[in-house]
C-alpha cells in the first residue's frame, strides 16, 4: 500500500479505548502524548509505554518495559483475522509491539482486547460505560 494509505504523525490517533468486556472487566484506554509517552488508564498494568510512529511505513511501535513473559502467549495469539485490526508483530528480547496502521484501522489488538481509536467508540458506550479517559 502506498504511504498515503498511513496516518500522518499529526492525525495519529492518539486515544484508544477498550470499553471492558460483558464479564464486568473494566474500560482501559492507551493515550498517545507528542513526547513519545504513552499509558494506559484503567487498567495499568503495562505501563510505563515509549512509543514511535513512522509514518512512510505505518509502524506503531509500543515498547512495553514492565511487560511480563506470562502475557506472551495472549499477544502471540490474539487471533485477531479482521482486515481493520492492524497486524501486530511483537519483538520479544525489547518488549516492543508493532502495529502497522492504516487510515481504515479500526483497532489494535493487545492481550486479548481490542482497543479502538476514541472516535470509534458508540456514543451510547461513552455514556454507559465507565471509560476512565475523556474522549478526544
Amino acid at each position: 500500500m502506498d504511504s498515503v494509505d498511513h496516518y500522518t504523525r499529526q492525525d495519529l490517533p492518539r486515544v484508544w479505548v477498550n470499553v471492558g468486556g460483558e464479564g464486568g472487566e473494566p474500560a482501559t484506554c492507551l493515550t498517545l502524548t507528542d513526547d513519545g509517552v504513552g499509558r494506559f488508564v484503567g487498567d495499568t498494568f503495562f505501563n510505563p509505554v515509549r512509543w514511535t510512529y513512522t509514518p512512510k511505513t505505518g509502524d506503531l511501535a509500543l515498547t512495553l518495559p514492565g511487560l511480563d513473559s506470562a502475557y506472551l502467549p495472549a499477544l502471540l495469539n490474539a487471533g485477531w483475522g479482521s482486515a481493520d485490526v492492524a497486524q501486530l508483530d511483537l519483538d520479544v528480547p525489547s518488549r516492543t509491539l508493532h502495529y502497522t496502521l492504516y487510515r481504515n484501522t479500526a483497532a489494535l489488538p493487545l492481550a486479548g482486547w481490542a482497543y479502538v481509536k476514541a472516535g470509534a467508540v458508540s456514543s451510547w458506550q461513552w455514556r454507559d460505560e465507565p471509560i476512565p479517559c475523556r474522549r478526544q
